[in-house]
């Protein structure tokens, strides 16, 4: 497993990526203020972005049943998918816990809706890309 925007791999590229089983790391259940996609955010601006991790500093809760977040998730894992890695690993899965503590009554079903997305989606473009979840026990009844 790589981190796809990790920059101490340099230029990982698809023919490095030929003949592997090359998982990249996507954590969908918390903004990282170090990604590409970090705007200068802060908690509630934009409102999908929830309070920082305490014990993972620059990391934030997201409310990842929000539009805007799921599109730069899902098209962060379609780039992922181009660029040529046999799979992704989904981190964060366990988020929708964070969210059931403050009253969030669908978080698990939400997430759970969020994983089988992306991966109905990834599949749709590489039929046999792989799909794993860290963490988040709780949703597999859940994941169709």
């Amino acid at each position: 497993m790589v981190d796809p925007d990790d920059t101490n791999w340099g230029d990982l590229g698809p023919k490095d990526l030929k003949g592997k089983v090359v998982l990249a790391y996507l954590s969908i259940g918390e903004a990282e203020d170090y990604r590409e996609y970090w705007e200068g955010w802060r908690p509630g601006d934009p409102d999908f972005v929830g309070e920082e991790n305490p014990e993972w500093p620059g990391n934030y809760a997201v409310k990842y049943w929000d539009p805007e977040w799921r599109e730069i998730i899902l098209e962060r894992a379609r780039e992922i998918v181009r660029e040529g890695y046999s799979g992704v690993y989904l981190d964060k899965v366990d988020e929708y816990e964070y969210w059931e503590e403050r009253g969030v009554e669908k978080a698990r079903e939400e997430m759970e809706k969020f994983v089988c997305r992306i991966a109905r989606e990834v599949k749709e473009l590489n039929p046999g890309f792989l799909v794993f979840i860290q963490n988040g026990e709780g949703i597999y009844p859940g994941i169709r």
